[in-house]
């Protein structure tokens, strides 16, 4: 059979069976190029824990809110064929931490769900983002043109986000390098709408480092158990093009990024170490 039509079929089949299907507990918002990959890979192997399929990101809170909820509980499992019956279910969609409207949308759909975030040092997180584009033919500019282009290239876009909702914007969701690293302005939006027992905010050097002690301080959060000895924790999506950048853009986004990492410590109370 045609490969696109047994892929129809099987959207229309997930469509039609969404009453079924329960909405999620919990939601990994981000960051991009933090490990969220990694991190739901990992969850996904737990006993308890069902992620969304096919889609690893649903991106539905973000630029596929206009496809309605229905759509939006297609991409979970048949609640009836959960075992065992006591079953979490997420979803890992990283652009929902930088998206403008995702935290109010994920409130209103979800007011009880819990809230992951995983944060990356921002100038690593800015490089290995900026060779995403590149890969990607997006980004086209030098990495020290990009950076410093960014502002003028975001800022309309993110204008006409803020002003129409319906309005998505790839420039927005692509040549972001350091605008999401800038994790407090972000994270406040969840800590305003929801309750901070209900948010888990993890250090992506303790993903990479030690993932095991990682998805074990995940499952006391989501209140399941701890099952994770046997899980596969060999990293995801991971690239390294530390070769390829100058001391002088690390220097650029170091500096840019020293006074808000210092406000995101003070606010969670903790240092992360960049």
């Amino acid at each position: 059979m045609d490969r696109k039509l047994l892929s129809s079929l099987y959207s229309n089949y997930r469509k039609s069976t969404s009453f079924l299907r329960p909405l999620p507990d919990f939601i990994i918002v981000g960051a991009q190029k933090a490990g969220t990959t990694s991190l739901y890979d990992y969850l996904d192997q737990h006993a308890n824990i069902r992620m969304s399929k096919p889609l690893k990101e649903v991106q539905y809170f973000s630029y596929d809110y206009h496809k309605g909820i229905n759509w939006y509980r297609s991409n979970f499992p048949i609640k009836p064929l959960l075992r065992p019956e006591k079953t979490l279910i997420g979803e890992a969609s990283p652009y929902y931490l930088f998206h403008p409207h995702s935290a109010k949308r994920i409130h209103e759909s979800l007011p009880n769900a819990k809230i992951i975030a995983v944060l990356r040092d921002p100038t690593e997180r800015a490089i290995s983002h900026y060779f995403h584009e590149l890969r990607h033919n997006t980004e086209t500019k030098e990495i020290f043109e990009a950076l410093k282009l960014e502002e003028s290239r975001i800022a309309p876009e993110l204008k006409r986000m803020i002003n129409d909702e319906n309005y998505e914007s790839k420039i927005h969701q692509n040549l972001s390098y350091k605008s999401r690293g800038l994790y407090l302005t972000q994270l406040k939006k969840y800590f305003d709408l929801f309750d901070s027992k209900n948010i888990l905010v993890i250090n992506s050097n303790d993903l990479f480092s030690d993932p095991i002690s990682t998805v074990r301080r995940v499952c006391q959060f989501l209140e399941v158990d701890d099952m994770v000895r046997n899980i596969d924790v060999s990293p995801k999506n991971v690239g390294s093009n530390k070769s390829k950048v100058s001391e002088d853009v690390y220097s650029y986004l170091n500096s840019f990024f020293r006074d808000e990492n210092k406000k995101l410590f003070d606010f969670l109370g903790e240092d992360f170490g960049w």
